[in-house]
């Protein structure tokens, strides 16, 4: 680099534009944060950029020292980025706020600061060394569209204010460099260099609009801090950390993180497994809550307590031994179908899991678990419990009971499908309501000529319902348990009218959300104002797992249903016969209902069930794409390479023109110098040869050589304006510029020497 001063005029023309370039990338990622064009880190990041452009100069001058000052400016920046976020709220929260473009986490002053002092850096650093160390026309567009990228992963329009200034600044970079390079009599790209940048603008264009995804969906915000802070910028939250939480988010905007293996299971039965459940919906902030925090409701039963007896073959029994002990049953029992199901013994299935990387007090948990074992613990450690909502946990009295990475555990479970398959259901034994279920539990529960077997059976299924009728708060800090608005009241009315037993409602209302109408999509996002379970039943009808679950649990608790909001994990991805891997990307949001009879059971309204809940999106198992939206941007994207394509092609007769245009505005003499200069330089790039070292004489000849004219028209006037100091007429000017663009036909016409 040439030893100029960094605030001399010369410097700062070659660094306006550049300097210009750098100033809207950052000032348009600041938009995003802030939605103001012009505001105080906007002003900041010039500021920062003038200091870099000053130390890259030197570091340019300072070639044996400039690594370590690189290296010293870049260790000094992470020290003051560090120090700035340990002021923040919350270094997860970042990492949300800069995915969802504060979508969701509200813009504060470390965050900004972290996020400027970073992209100046980097944008600056990238800019100087394409703009003054090699020009790279086709890396400078890709810098350019970095705005656009972040935009797009935030789910946000790109401004058309900052789309068109940063396309012009990258024309206007490559203008200059087009005349810096002319004018040194060195071309240092082409035409096909051109071509070659503007086609990797074409496929970085493609790449960026289709291939990169926007922000998916991930069951539970919880889940999502947990997962990102395994990344995080510093060890005070470098361990995943799988507690209990009190609520759940709409965390439909959190399934950036990378994928990650969490569980290995064995099982002959693929499960869903529950981890947390959540029994109230605050409408307004969108939030799932669960009445479990309360202590008293919390981990009240050992696991072994109730969960072997929750058994339908063993109630069908106990029905029967209790008719005979002079009991009465109700008339929609089926007596044959009873005697049946009693002979037929119901499956208990195990799971073998293995937490490779979530430490946690869930376990992962069928709905219908009866049994867990806790591998190589003492038998203080080793004990589990099971909440009135059915989350199994390992015992929450004991300090560090956590299952640890690597830890193996097995549960033990009765089929979620079980009342379909043996038909307990069809038989008539789940047609009664929960209050008449209720009494004919407490009629056998305190019938004493029945064994303890049945007795025990009948304790556990009262359990579940005297939980749900009796025992349950009516709100959760000052809000109601549910709050449904009548649109949902009415559509739940026209789903269930006519229908009178639960299961038959609950059945409706899943049928109702797979009718071939609504949509599985990762990468939907309903507009903010109308962003509701009622936009999503009546409108769009197009969203994730989240989507389904909210709106199939207010449409059930309008019907008269008990329903809870799941968040777990659906089966996984069988690796090979009977072994499972479930990671990040198998989270899953899903309703179940208690069912007078039965007891709770899972419904699936999520279109595609199991392998949309993978994020998989539709049934085939692969996720959806917006066809039209690739198509238009493909055409958007061929529109443009195009357009620029032909301003390559068009350049120099642009070029040309602004040439001529220039030349007629200037004196005689400053128009025939401006002629002789450039023809030279057009003779260097055209011949390949130093033509600045030739006299007037040695160029006409050399002219004549290529031409066969001695261009006496530019040579004479252009001697007499250098050396004559005469003064030269527009008329003879114009005859000079006139025999140039002769020359440049004949000199178009000649063949490239081979070099």
């Amino acid at each position: 680099m040439e030893n100029t001063k960094f605030f001399s005029r010369e410097n700062a023309a070659k660094k306006a534009l550049p300097f210009v370039f750098t100033f809207l990338i950052c000032s348009a990622i600041c938009f995003l944060y802030l939605k103001s064009y012009l505001n105080i880190y906007s002003l900041l990041s010039a500021g920062l950029t003038i200091l870099y452009f000053a130390a890259f100069d030197f570091i340019s001058r300072h070639k044996k020292l400039g690594f370590f000052i690189y290296v010293g400016i870049m260790v000094v920046l992470l020290a003051v980025i560090n120090v700035v976020m340990s002021f923040a709220p919350s270094r997860i929260e970042f990492v949300e706020w800069f995915l969802t473009g504060a979508a969701t986490i509200e813009t504060n002053m470390p965050y900004m600061l972290s996020l400027i002092l970073f992209f100046s850096f980097f944008i600056s650093s990238a800019v100087y060394y394409f703009t003054h160390i090699i020009y790279r026309l086709s890396l400078l567009t890709l810098l350019g569209m970095i705005p656009c990228a972040i935009f797009i992963k935030a789910s946000q329009t790109v401004p058309a204010v900052y789309a068109i200034l940063l396309a012009a600044a990258d024309v206007l970079l490559y203008l200059y460099h087009y005349k810096t390079a002319s004018e040194k009599d060195k071309l240092s790209f082409g035409k096909a260099a051109a071509m070659t940048g503007y086609t990797d603008f074409a496929v970085a264009a493609v790449l960026i609009a289709v291939l990169i995804p926007k922000p998916q969906e991930t069951p539970f915000y919880e889940r999502f801090e947990e997962f990102t802070s395994y990344f995080s910028f510093s060890g005070n939250y470098g361990k995943m950390d799988g507690g209990y939480t009190e609520h759940s988010g709409n965390a439909d905007l959190y399934n950036e993180m990378e994928s990650r293996l969490l569980y290995v299971v064995n099982s002959s039965r693929p499960e869903y497994y529950k981890i947390q459940v959540f029994d109230s919906y605050d409408s307004e902030n969108r939030w799932w809550y669960s009445k479990t925090s309360n202590p008293k409701r919390m981990c009240r039963y050992y696991l072994e307590s109730p969960g072997e007896y929750r058994n339908l073959q063993k109630l069908a029994k106990a029905y029967l031994e209790f008719e005979e002990a002079g009991g009465t049953l109700p008339e929609s029992f089926d007596r044959t179908a009873l005697e049946r199901l009693a002979a037929e013994e119901e499956s208990v299935y195990t799971a073998y899991i293995k937490s490779v990387d979530y430490p946690s007090i869930f376990l992962l948990a069928p709905e219908r678990t009866t049994d867990a074992s806790l591998y190589e613990r003492s038998e203080e450690y080793a004990r589990t419990r099971r909440t009135d909502l059915g989350e199994l946990m390992t015992d929450t009295e004991v300090g560090n009971s956590y299952i640890r990475a690597n830890e193996s555990y097995s549960v033990s479970f009765y089929s979620k499908d079980h009342a379909y398959e043996s038909e307990f259901i069809r038989s008539g034994l789940c047609d009664i309501s929960a209050d008449d279920f209720y009494w004919l539990l407490i009629d056998m529960r305190y019938n004493f000529d029945l064994s303890s077997e049945a007795a025990d059976t009948a304790d556990a299924f009262l359990r579940e319902v005297f939980n749900e009728l009796f025992d349950l708060p009516t709100s959760y800090e000052g809000f109601e348990d549910y709050y449904i608005s009548e649109e949902m009241r009415e559509l739940s009315a026209e789903i269930t009218e006519g229908l009178t037993y639960d299961y038959e409602k609950a059945e409706a209302i899943e049928a109702f959300f797979n009718d071939g109408s609504f949509t599985y999509d990762l990468g939907y996002r309903a507009p903010e104002e109308k962003d509701t379970p009622e936009f999503f039943v009546n409108e769009s009808r197009r969203g994730t797992c989240s989507d389904f679950a909210t709106a199939y649990c207010l449409l059930a608790k309008a019907a008269g249903l008990r329903v809870h909001y799941v968040e777990g994990f659906n089966q996984g991805e069988q690796i090979t016969s009977g072994v499972y891997n479930i990671s990040t990307e198998n989270a899953h949001a899903y309703p179940e209902v208690y069912i007078p009879g039965a007891g709770w059971m899972i419904f699936e309204p999520t279109v595609g069930g199991a392998s949309a809940a993978a994020g998989n999106g539709t049934d085939n198992g692969e996720r959806e794409t917006d066809y039209l939206a690739v198509f238009l941007t493909c055409v958007v994207v061929v529109i443009l390479a195009v357009l620029l394509l032909v301003l390559i092609f068009l350049m120099p007769a642009i070029d040309e023109g602004i040439f001529s245009v220039r030349v007629k505005h200037s004196n005689g003499s400053k128009a025939v110098i401006l002629i002789y200069n450039r023809l030279s330089a057009k003779l260097a790039a055209r011949f390949k040869v130093k033509t600045s070292t030739l006299t007037p004489k040695q160029l006409s000849e050399f002219i004549a050589e290529k031409t066969g004219s001695y261009a006496e028209k530019m040579i004479a006037p252009f001697e007499k304006a250098c050396y004559g100091l005469c003064e030269i007429s527009k008329e003879d000017a114009n005859a000079a510029l006139e025999e140039y663009k002769a020359l440049m036909k004949a000199i178009k016409k000649k063949k490239k020497p081979t070099v």
